[in-house]
């Protein structure tokens, strides 16, 4: 069995946690590494910030969603946004 394939099977069995900003079908443009910097960088472009969890898939980013978390991007520092993606990330999880 190839490398390949056996992504493939994981991927038709797994879950993936995106640790990432906004939802996908708002922010399509930050799918793929570090959507967290991007969202600092040009953060007067996105109003809200969250996480999402979503099924794997071949693409990136790409997988039906399961959960999501969002909320107003007040951020004023680096620090503070972070601290929101991360309160974000772990509510799916408990809620």
């Amino acid at each position: 069995m190839t490398i390949a394939e056996k992504t493939e099977i994981k991927a038709k069995k797994a879950y993936d946690f995106l640790y990432r900003c906004g939802e996908q079908h708002l922010y399509p443009e930050l799918k793929g590494k570090d959507p967290q910097e991007r969202t600092w960088n040009e953060r007067e472009k996105y109003p809200i910030i969250g996480s999402v969890v979503h099924a794997v898939s071949p693409r990136v980013d790409d997988g039906r969603i399961i959960s999501s978390v969002h909320y107003s991007n007040r951020a004023s520092t680096k620090d503070e946004l972070y601290s929101m993606l991360k309160k974000s990330s772990l509510e799916p999880w408990i809620s």
